[in-house]
């Protein structure tokens, strides 16, 4: 994906943003098995998710935090290594238990996500919305290239796809078969009891 479409989405007047997470997501290989690996920009993310915690740092460059089912499975902490591509990175955070597809994930910036993989364009973005079927109707004509969705038509689907990632049924270079979508949801921005709508898209190759 062009990264000028992240520019486009951002400075678009009409779209009434109040938070953007782009995101590229790919598949990575450890010693003995292939890992779901995300790039993501952390302030973002965690604006976006404020359900998401991290015991821990949010990652530097070359350094890496992992899902809560992950750690366990093989037993790392913060302070542990992980190898990836046959580098060492160390373990700064463990997020959490979400009970969705971070559980077992591996999270780290772009800069590092790129080094690891080589994979240089966006997956998916998201982006909070006061008024989504708008913000849909109109991302799909500024951006024809993108498949468009309300999170909340999609969440299962958009699940499911994650989660085939995570067992590498489908290579790292494969975009996500099914687009990301719209989600309502009380957030922790501005006043708790407002609701803000989240739209996402996927790009396909």
């Amino acid at each position: 994906m062009n990264y000028d479409v992240l520019t486009k989405i951002e400075t678009s007047q009409d779209l009434m943003i109040s938070g953007v997470a782009p995101k590229i997501i790919g598949s990575v290989s450890g010693i003995n098995k292939r890992y779901l690996i995300i790039g993501v920009d952390f302030p973002s993310e965690l604006k976006m998710k404020p359900w998401w915690h991290i015991k821990g740092l949010s990652p530097a460059d070359r350094e890496v935090i992992i899902g809560a089912d992950l750690a366990r499975q093989e037993n790392l902490v913060v302070g542990s290594t992980l190898e990836l591509n046959h580098h060492k990175y160390p373990i700064v955070g463990v997020m959490q238990e979400t009970g969705g597809s971070e559980d077992n994930g591996i999270f780290t910036n772009f800069t590092t996500f790129r080094i690891i993989t080589g994979q240089d364009s966006w997956s998916m973005i998201e982006l909070n919305t006061a008024q989504p079927e708008r913000a849909a109707a109109y991302l799909s004509e500024l951006l024809p290239e993108a498949k468009v969705a309300e999170i909340s038509q999609l969440v299962q689907g958009s699940k499911e796809s994650v989660d085939r990632f995570s067992s590498f049924s489908l290579i790292a270079s494969t975009l996500l078969g099914v687009i990301g979508v719209l989600i309502v949801f009380v957030t922790t921005m501005g006043n708790i009891n407002d609701r803000v709508a989240e739209i996402g898209f996927n790009f396909t190759p």
